[in-house]
């Protein structure tokens, strides 16, 4: 499920990047949300309990949350690669160990950590990359230019 959840995400991703050429940020957020809440609505009948006042407190709180984290991400597809994005996701594991040690008091074991720090050190070595490729072709452009390539 893991791999099909991270599998669909980076299609995703590709399809906010391919669309954010032409459509604004806003309406791509907007129809995403739309019809992810349409699907989510579709397992209503399979468990739905109606929630109490602190719980749709808090349930409209993270629905706020995500679609301005939604709104964001599509719009900085508009002015970057994916790839060079894509570190920036795993920032998200960062927070989710920060706020699960702080506000559930889960202390993190140690494949978790050597697993995250895999990641990240993953993620800093393709901005590295990206930023090397970057460098080296505007150094080509500039040589071919001058006519010496």
């Amino acid at each position: 499920m893991a791999l099909t959840s991270a599998a669909l995400a980076a299609l995703a991703q590709t399809l906010i990047k391919a669309m954010s050429g032409t459509e604004r940020s806003e309406a791509i957020a907007f129809y995403f949300l739309a019809t992810a809440s349409a699907f989510a609505l579709v397992t209503a009948p399979f468990g739905w309990v109606v929630p109490d006042a602190r719980e749709a407190a808090l349930l409209a709180g993270c629905g706020v949350l995500g679609a301005i984290g939604q709104l964001l991400l599509t719009a900085s597809y508009k002015h970057a690669d994916a790839s060079a994005l894509a570190p920036f996701s795993y920032v998200s594991m960062l927070w989710a160990v920060a706020i699960g040690f702080v506000g559930f008091g889960e202390v993190p074991t140690w494949a978790t950590l050597a697993g995250a720090a895999l990641i990240i050190a993953s993620g800093v070595m393709i901005v590295l990359r990206e930023r090397q490729i970057a460098r080296g072709g505007t150094a080509r452009r500039k040589l071919r230019a001058k006519g010496m390539l």
